[in-house]
């Protein structure tokens, strides 16, 4: 039996909402989703304060001082480079962080981590000494697709240099990080570099996620969106953090589960909504070739066209929800209802035989700032 004829429908005539679409489905294709990335507690506690760069942010390392800003003006894009390091040692050498952000052309939007990884690895290593690189991985990092690498190789004269790329893409820009150091240093150092990489992010991953001009102007998203979401709650056999101030709604549907949270209503009596749902995975084969999280959101494709007009949607992207593999996708478009222009987002994921669906929508002006909310929200599911 095939899973997304009667998901969506299903999904559909509960909620009076919609849902997402796979615009890509070809680039979901690729290498299995990592478990969610997190840095050692004591190499968090290395971290100091948050610095800007192009569009992104990070906390770097209490240590590390400016080094060099560098500004590349292209034929139609610009890289802009930040280099941070600490004192050099006697030896001359010192851990280095590099944050490279590059604003993407037309024809580059919906670029892939890997593409542009592979063109980081190009640039800098090739015809290093004793080059090697371990296996690549992929996972969301703040709500964003990633890729990152582990390397070293031989300095003539030197010893290994051993380091690190991370690589994240949001639909405007994407920012490529890379941590290094000499050995046997790089054995304190490099924990910290790596704990500094996984806090960048975009200034506004979600209103980014989608290069849509907006009906209203938006209101600016919370900078610490997981500061409005709840306590710990169990939710069809695993445990969430829903939202603050949202009404829990128990939905059931034959062969599925779903629970929804709804925020306070719009005057036109919409509201911000979150919905979570599963379902028995099908058989092999049942979802016509596709994997079960990627035909689950193509059956609510359906759902969104019927509900809504002018539906733009961003590319699929791979990642992981707490180490569950799972396919993203970002929607927008205007209501057949009420006119009024949605924005929606959607994680399609497969947990051994179960199917799980999360399902996040808002409506402008105020969808910027509600989504990251639920993003967030989505972003602590866990068994």
């Amino acid at each position: 039996m095939s899973i997304s004829k009667p998901f969506h429908a299903a999904a559909f005539a509960l909620l009076a909402l919609s849902w997402c679409p796979l615009a890509a489905r070809a680039q979901t294709a690729q290498s299995p989703p990592a478990a969610v990335w997190k840095a050692a507690p004591q190499a968090m506690d290395q971290l100091g304060g948050t610095a800007a760069v192009g569009a992104w942010r990070v906390q770097k390392p209490s240590w590390a001082r400016s080094i060099s800003q560098l500004t590349q003006q292209g034929r139609s894009s610009t890289t802009v480079v930040q280099t941070w390091g600490s004192k050099p040692r006697a030896d001359g050498t010192f851990p280095m962080l590099m944050l490279s952000v590059t604003d993407m052309t037309a024809e580059q939007r919906g670029a892939e981590p890997d593409g542009v990884l592979d063109a980081l690895e190009s640039s800098t290593l090739r015809g290093k000494t004793g080059l090697v690189i371990a296996s690549r991985e992929h996972s969301l990092l703040h709500g964003l697709p990633a890729a990152r690498e582990y390397w070293k190789y031989t300095v003539k004269g030197s010893g290994e240099l051993h380091g690190f790329f991370y690589v994240v893409v949001q639909s405007q820009s994407f920012v490529g990080v890379t941590g290094m150091d000499a050995a046997p240093s790089h054995v304190l150092t490099l924990p910290t570099l790596e704990a500094a990489a996984l806090t960048v992010q975009s200034a506004s991953p979600v209103a980014q996620a989608a290069p849509l001009a907006p009906v209203f102007a938006p209101l600016p998203p919370p900078a610490h969106p997981a500061e409005f979401l709840g306590g710990e709650t169990s939710v069809l056999g695993y445990k969430i953090r829903p939202p603050q101030g949202y009404t829990p709604v128990l939905l059931s549907a034959p062969g599925m589960q779903m629970t929804k949270w709804v925020g306070a209503p719009h005057a036109d009596g919409k509201a911000p909504t979150l919905m979570v749902a599963s379902t028995p995975a099908p058989a092999p084969g049942a979802a016509g070739g596709k994997a079960p999280a990627q035909a689950a959101l193509l059956g609510l494709l359906d759902g969104v066209q019927q509900h809504y007009q002018n539906v733009q949607t961003s590319p699929a992207r791979a990642g992981a929800i707490n180490g569950i593999p799972a396919v993203y996708i970002y929607w927008t478009g205007v209501s057949s209802g009420t006119g009024a222009r949605t924005h929606g987002f959607g994680y399609g994921a497969q947990d051994g035989g179960t199917v799980l669906l999360f399902i996040a929508l808002d409506s402008e002006p105020t969808q910027s700032a509600t989504l990251p909310v639920l993003d967030a929200s989505v972003m602590t599911f866990h068994r």
